[in-house]
């Protein structure tokens, strides 16, 4: 782990190499020398020395102000609020950061008395001691083996920089189960797969249903099917589709219009494959996924139909997700009421799809999702939305 991350545009490397010898007097790690091992992929690499750095400080120069990589490795440290900015030529900061207090470095050729990189240290110092004394009093916990491996399931597990309520449900679905092998009690639990009983008109379609949402995303954990037929053994509870709620009560129209519109959701979203940022279940990584559910909490109930990864660096925690039931987002501005949401699909009509301010999309209603880092084009955002509101209507 390096204190800092020197971001910077490659044509540029000779030039800054007074200040990274600046930042080393100060006792300092920088990570500038991007040698990439043999057998790593060059952006892995990249990612993860950005995420696991205590600051980002970017060199704004002519050709950094023009590098998306350069501009993406600024914005994870401006989400992380640990972002630094230098201004070694005289040029225009892109609008994102504009508003932090920017270091102005040109001219300087490496001079210790100079007033400006006494304020640059400072600032950095301010970043990056809170964060080791940090690390120096938290004992490390093990990682998750095999994490970022594997294809779209629901039976994700939450990372421990970020404890979540799913953990605790997930024991006590293991309990349900275990309880349900060892009871032997009329409430014993039985797959929706594999239901024997009635072959009514309802069971058909439910079964038609399960089939069609395994093809286009991983089925939901019998223990939440487990956990609602317990609660109430003296009744037994209608036959049951967990991915889309569909019970025998609800009746044939309503179930084949629930399946037939999951079906054309996928369908028209693999109309824009291939796209770096567009992932259509069952073929979406098992973190990216995870990640993306957390952020905009989906309830475990819900199957992804696909998701597009908002983020500059692929960790899919900013995001737009198409489910059975509805789309979730997840913006970067996450104080506001505004940074998640949920759209229902019983609400796409009368809204309008559009490009909007500052690299943003409007989803109508007061609602934005902010497109600045994504690398899908935004008008292809608003497009594919505006052709899914044609499905849902």
């Amino acid at each position: 782990m390096a204190d800092i991350f020197l971001s910077y545009a490659s044509e540029d490397k000779g030039r800054i190499g007074p200040l990274v010898q600046a930042l080393e007097r100060q006792g300092w790690t920088v990570w500038w020398d991007r040698k990439i091992p043999a057998g790593k992929r060059f952006d892995q690499v990249i990612e993860q020395a950005l995420e696991t750095a205590r600051c980002v400080v970017v060199v704004w120069s002519a050709q950094a102000v023009a590098s998306d990589w350069v501009q993406n490795e600024a914005y994870e440290g401006l989400q992380r609020n640990i972002l630094i900015p230098i201004l070694i030529d005289d040029v225009k900061i892109p609008f994102a950061f504009r508003r932090i207090e920017t270091a102005c470095l040109t001219g300087w050729e490496g001079a210790s008395s100079h007033p400006e990189l006494e304020v640059l240290l400072e600032s950095i110092e301010a970043v990056v001691s809170p964060r080791r004394e940090a690390a120096q009093q938290t004992v490390p916990e093990p990682s998750h083996a095999g994490a970022g491996s594997g294809v779209a399931t629901q039976d994700y597990k939450p990372t421990k920089r970020k404890p979540s309520a799913r953990a605790s449900v997930k024991g006590a679905a293991s309990k349900d189960e275990k309880a349900n092998r060892e009871g032997g009690k009329a409430g014993k639990v039985k797959s929706t797969q594999k239901q024997s009983g009635g072959k009514d008109a309802g069971d058909e379609v439910a079964a038609a249903v399960s089939e069609a949402v395994s093809k286009m995303a991983p089925k939901a954990k019998p223990a939440t099917v487990a956990r609602r037929k317990q609660a109430s053994p003296k009744a037994k509870a209608p036959a049951t589709t967990e991915s889309t709620g569909i019970t025998e009560s609800t009746g044939i129209k309503e179930a084949t219009a629930k399946l037939e519109r999951g079906a054309k959701i996928k369908e028209m979203l693999e109309l824009y494959l291939p796209q770096q940022v567009l992932f259509v279940a069952p073929d979406i990584p098992e973190q990216t996924l995870n990640n993306a559910r957390l952020s905009c909490e989906v309830p475990r109930s819900e199957h992804i139909i696909g998701l597009i990864d908002c983020t500059a660096m692929g960790s899919a925690k900013n995001c737009l997700l198409f489910g059975l039931e509805a789309i979730y987002f997840h913006n970067s501005w996450t104080g506001t009421p505004a940074g998640r949401g949920v759209i229902p699909y019983s609400e796409f009509p009368g809204r309008k799809f559009k490009t909007a301010f500052f690299l943003n999309v409007d989803l109508g209603r007061d609602l934005y999702l902010d497109c600045s880092s994504c690398a899908m084009p935004r008008n292809k955002i608003a497009e594919i939305l505006t052709r899914l509101q044609t499905i849902v209507d």
